[in-house]
């Protein structure tokens, strides 16, 4: 089922786009601790929307560990 393809905004459109960035924003410069169970089920419902074979999921001290 694809979704219609937007070629326009309303104005409550545009003038939410600077407060959902803001958000965004601060969503990734978060240095809370991660919730691990939430974003497992989050990830788990991700792949399967999308009919996809589950991920191994795995959780690391900080990017860098992921390079060693």
């Amino acid at each position: 089922m694809s979704q219609p393809k937007i070629s326009q905004l309303t104005s409550e459109q545009e003038t939410l786009i600077p407060i959902i960035l803001e958000n965004w924003k601060n969503i990734a410069l978060s240095t809370e601790q991660l919730n691990r169970e939430q974003a497992e089920n989050a990830i788990r419902k991700a792949y399967s929307v999308m009919g996809k074979t589950e991920p191994e999921i795995c959780f690391l001290s900080s990017p860098f560990a992921a390079k060693t």
